[in-house]
């Protein structure tokens, strides 16, 4: 599919660092949320140890802003509301590194790459959203997940990754996402007024689980 022409600002990989908050705090959060045993800790450590150098240089996200006027997927921006696309990713040497768990057998250390990359990717999450409305001037009011909405059918899902200027994110013919940690959709914002007291912010948090149609998700804050 033939890539969109954008500004070179929008065509650029913005990095993340969620992997800068694999602590030792992470860890027992993780360890605590997710069931695991005491003596689990250690190899936890162990595999976030692994995953963050994995992700060194790897993580991050593509924007894309439609043109003033322009019909994007459907929706159209109007004054005080514009819409956005993200593709965003953990990188793929996650992906192999949670494989390379598998080939060996050892199913607990790919099931920890598995909870820690979810973790990783509500980080990711955060500081997308962050940076939008640093260089928007707009803050998130809904997320837009492809596959959830009549008009986001999830074969329309490759339209989006051919904005991209470099292929990191690709889709097969069943549209799964390779690395598999990545996440791709639309995001409606709205103009933050400057004026303290003029706008109520949401946490991302809960956005994130508004526009989500996984109603008994563990991590729903709504």
């Amino acid at each position: 599919m033939e890539r969109k022409n954008r500004t070179d600002e929008e065509n650029l990989f913005v990095k993340t660092t969620a992997g800068e908050s694999l602590t030792d705090i992470f860890v027992r959060a993780a360890a605590h949320r997710y069931h695991f045993e005491w003596k689990d800790q250690k190899k936890l450590r162990h595999v976030a140890a692994e995953v963050r150098a994995a992700l060194e240089g790897r993580e991050g996200f593509f924007y894309i802003l439609p043109k003033s006027g322009e019909n994007f997927f459907g929706y159209k921006s109007e004054e005080g509301t514009l819409y956005a696309g993200v593709i965003l990713t953990l990188g793929a040497e996650l992906d192999r590194l949670q494989n390379g768990y598998s080939d060996r057998g050892d199913l607990e250390g790919a099931y920890m790459v598995e909870v820690i990359s979810c973790e990783l990717l509500r980080s990711a999450y955060l500081q997308c959203s962050e940076y939008l409305g640093k260089h928007t001037c707009y803050v998130p009011e809904e997320f837009m997940f492809f596959g959830e909405r009549e008009e986001l059918p999830i074969e329309k899902m490759p339209e989006l990754l051919a904005y991209q200027k470099e292929q990191r994110v690709t889709c097969n013919e069943a549209c799964c996402l390779e690395p598999k940690k990545s996440v791709v959709f639309l995001v409606k914002l709205k103009r933050s007024e400057k004026k303290e007291g003029t706008f109520e912010k949401k946490s991302i948090s809960a956005i994130m689980c508004e526009s989500c149609s996984k109603k008994e998700c563990m991590y729903r804050k709504s």
